[in-house]
């Protein structure tokens, strides 16, 4: 057949400018399938392969679509609101105060450009937190350092997916579209603002539950006041602050906007 090669610069020069829509799909070949299913012979490994490849990607169900759409909220769940987790695994007493379920439904009731903004936002906090608390750390163990090395390494390639398919959205929104998805951003910021003001408060009772004493009244007044501004560093402000993020949205923003998300975010940064 026809040598490919001469064009591949050219449909590389295409993707990237994202002038033509194109997605992945993964079709089962009978190399793939008996590197997966060696024991099988070639057309039953064939056969297992289709039908896990199909349950993959949802054609079993009687709508595909919506069963990628439950999973989608699923990912946002966990997200958002990790805690659920956490709680299983401690002792009687810890509570998780966000409903993960409502989470999902109100970051998925916002606008796409937020919602990837948002979830931007997460990849790279996660980024920051491993620079600047693991990695320096020589008390560390290197193998647990290269447990969050390899995890940072992932989440990088989340952030590069996450920012390419933000500026794609971002390309087809006109002023008053980014405008409104803009307040959607800043909403979204707000709502996992006072989660993580439930939560703060939730855990200082926790923490008061387990030490040996009682706090004074000005103690727990310290102690809440120093978790609400660690989560705030965390979840948000490292993320906010994280020149990346900065870049991306100082490219995607006019001036005028720029300056709307400094107002709405500057009490909650002072704040930390």
């Amino acid at each position: 057949g026809r040598d490919l090669l001469p064009y591949l610069p050219e449909s590389g020069k295409i993707i990237n400018k994202r002038t033509t829509n194109w997605t992945i799909v993964p079709a089962p070949t009978a190399p793939w399938a008996q590197a997966v299913y060696p024991e099988l012979d070639a057309d039953e490994a064939l056969d297992r392969l289709w039908e896990a490849v199909s349950r993959i990607c949802r054609l079993d169900t009687d709508d595909p679509k919506a069963a990628w759409t439950a999973r989608v909220e699923a990912r946002f769940r966990r997200k958002a609101s990790p805690a659920p987790m956490i709680a299983d695994a401690m002792p009687n007493g810890y509570s998780n105060t966000a409903d993960p379920n409502a989470v999902a439904q109100a970051v998925l009731g916002k606008s796409t450009w937020a919602v990837l903004a948002l979830t931007c936002h997460m990849e790279l906090f996660t980024l920051v937190h491993y620079r600047q608390s693991i990695e320096p750390d020589e008390s560390l163990s290197e193998l647990y350092k290269d447990v969050f090395l390899f995890h940072w390494r992932e989440e990088s390639q989340h952030a590069i997916l996450d920012e390419l398919e933000w500026r794609r959205v971002d390309a087809q929104l006109s002023p008053a579209e980014r405008d409104a998805a803009l307040e959607d951003l800043i909403a979204l910021v707000g709502a996992v603002d006072g989660i993580l003001q439930a939560q703060s408060v939730a855990d200082v009772d926790y923490f008061c539950q387990c030490v040996p004493r009682a706090l004074t009244v000005d103690e727990r007044g310290v102690l809440e006041a120093e978790t609400l501004a660690a989560y705030r560093w965390q979840y948000i402000v490292s993320g906010l602050r994280s020149a990346r993020f900065a870049k991306i949205l100082g490219e995607l923003l006019s001036p005028a906007q720029m300056e709307r998300v400094g107002e709405a975010l500057a009490p909650l940064i002072a704040a930390v």
